[in-house]
């Protein structure tokens, strides 16, 4: 492995070449506190994903790249730089402070992920218009935009939506040297308290908003219409995830596609004397059945996840309760392993130590042989219970799925009774036009269309049979769907056991293979003073001692 060399942190980059970041430079950006000699090593500490504070401040960046390793950052300098684009920082979810002033920057833009971000600079760069700042509208309560391109008022005006700002710096800008600057600011940008480094006293900020009062109560209108349609907007959302979720999409647009996509429609709907009386009767109750399926199919849904819910606290509970038994078993083996070793490391006799290995090492595979009984019927036990569920859950689908054909039946009624008070009209159409009656209504079109008794009614059950199509279409569609679902559901719990399985059986075994391992090591590693003498050491001795007692002799 090569090793990096040691880094001179103040010695500044020595030539004029554009850079983008690499690691040793990222390494010196790592803020650390502490004295001057100490600050190298304490950046070594740091790894790169737990580092808070990044500064690349003067390094000559033409780009932003490279920062993928912090994902912790809460604050990050890329200032003096010459960096044009803001990018590539989407990672850095938990940022509160950013600073990117003296670069060239033209866009505010590439945003959006910095939802905790409260003090933005980009102070000394080429920015035209304020955008791209939704992402942290409220919570951004310091924003540095001064020495810009803003060159008139109304520039300024997104300021307005930004609630929370405490301390704002415009100065520098073109817009600033118009006379209304400053309480055209103080008016739209309530709450300040420093304006261009300056205290904004509240008799100030009173003035302004009362010099401003009829345009500010517009905007407060309007912005309140805006809030509102929002939330209607998200409530509308909101609910549509919900009947997508209770498996009822495109049910709310089948009525206006079928009008829409109908060839036939159009053509019957221009003919004089044609009013399609029928149609607001149609969709009227139309709509009320849609709404009455919706709530059944969200009811539905809340079964579901019920039925889930309690499944999974069950299993929950059958597999804790024999994990927890495991656990303490598995804890009461470590702990008299190390007892019984602290206990061989005073003993004398090896036959001792021999005794408790064998002793541990037949506990072990006892254990382990327990674990794996335990874990059979753990595997017998979900495999009831996912059998249970299954015909649970099975349940639930199939009245969901007749919710559905009880639906489409209501509909196809309605469909039936609109076609035959449909066929009704176009009769009576039909026999005006025969007597005269619609001539000079009729357009050269229209006379060919009604000129064929056959052409004519064939149209009129064209237009029915397109709709049957498509609420056929729909509710198989649906049906199908309830059968998807519950196919991956059931498949999911199943992959989910055999994974849970597999895994614990592998536990077991490398819980007996380290217990192995563990005996072993502490077994080798006896003392020396306590093992038991060599008989070849004794032989040695014993002729050493004859070899001393002949020369004596």
């Amino acid at each position: 492995m090569v090793k990096a060399k040691p880094l001179n942190l103040d010695e500044p980059l020595n030539n004029d070449e554009a850079h983008v970041i690499n690691a040793t430079m990222a390494l010196a950006g790592i803020q650390v506190d502490g004295a001057p000699e100490h600050l190298d090593a304490k950046r070594r500490a740091v790894q790169f994903k737990d580092a808070k504070h990044v500064a690349l401040s003067f390094c000559r960046l033409d780009r932003i790249a490279h920062l993928a390793p912090f994902a912790s950052l809460t604050k990050l300098c890329l200032d003096n730089n010459r960096i044009r684009v803001i990018e590539n920082l989407s990672h850095l979810t938990h940022l509160e402070r950013l600073d990117l002033s003296f670069n060239e920057i033209t866009k505010i833009e590439n945003l959006d992920a910095l939802t905790k971000l409260n003090d933005l600079s980009l102070f000394n760069n080429k920015i035209r218009t304020i955008e791209g700042m939704d992402a942290f509208r409220k919570t951004l309560s310091t924003l540095s935009l001064g020495n810009n391109e803003l060159d008139e008022l109304e520039q300024l005006s997104p300021l307005t939506a930004f609630k929370d700002i405490r301390v704002l710096n415009l100065g520098g800008n073109g817009a600033c040297k118009d006379p209304e600057y400053r309480a055209f600011v103080l008016s739209h940008v309530k709450g300040l308290k420093y304006l261009d480094h300056r205290v904004v006293k509240e008799e100030h900020a009173a003035a302004a908003r009362e010099q401003y009062q009829d345009e500010m109560i517009e905007l407060e209108e309007r912005e309140e219409t805006d809030a509102h349609k929002a939330l209607l907007e998200k409530e509308a959302a909101a609910r549509e995830a919900t009947y997508v979720e209770a498996n009822v999409s495109g049910i709310s647009e089948l009525f206006e596609r079928m009008m829409r996509d109908d060839p036939e429609y159009a053509k019957l709907k221009a003919r004089p004397g044609s009013s399609f009386t029928l149609l607001p009767m149609f969709r009227e109750k139309w709509i009320v059945f849609v709404e009455e399926f919706k709530d059944a199919m969200a009811r539905q849904l809340e079964r579901k996840k019920k039925e889930h819910s309690e499944w999974k606290t069950v299993v929950d509970g059958a597999l804790g309760e024999g994990d927890e038994r495991a656990r303490v078993a598995v804890a009461a083996l470590e702990d008299d392993r190390k007892r019984a070793f602290q206990t061989y490391g005073v003993m004398v006799e090896l036959a001792e130590g021999e005794e408790i290995v064998t002793a541990l090492d037949t506990r072990s595979d006892d254990l382990c042989q327990e674990l794996m009984d335990m874990e059979l019927r753990n595997v017998e036990i979900v495999k009831d219970l996912v059998f249970e569920f299954d015909r649970e859950y099975t349940e639930i689908v199939s009245k969901s799925k007749t919710i559905i054909t009880e639906f489409f039946e209501k509909i196809r009624e309605l469909e039936e009774n609109y076609f035959a008070g449909l066929q009704e009209e176009a009769m009576r159409v039909y026999e005006r036009f025969g007597s005269g009656e619609l001539d000079d209504a009729c357009s050269e079109d229209t006379k060919l269309l009604l000129g064929d008794k056959d052409t004519f009614m064939n149209s009129v059950q064209s237009h029915h049979d397109f709709h049957a199509s498509a609420i056929d279409a729909l509710e198989d569609k649906l049906a199908k769907e309830e059968r998807r679902r519950l196919d991956e559901l059931i498949d999911g719990i199943r992959d989910w056991e055999r994974d849970r399985n597999r895994v614990r059986v592998a536990e077991i075994v490398a819980m007996k293979r380290r217990n192995k391992e563990a005996l072993d090591v502490e077994y080798e590693s006896e003392p020396e003073s306590e093992k038991e003498p060599n008989s070849d050491d004794e032989d040695d001795e014993s002729d050493d001692d004859d070899d001393g007692d002949g020369g004596d002799e």
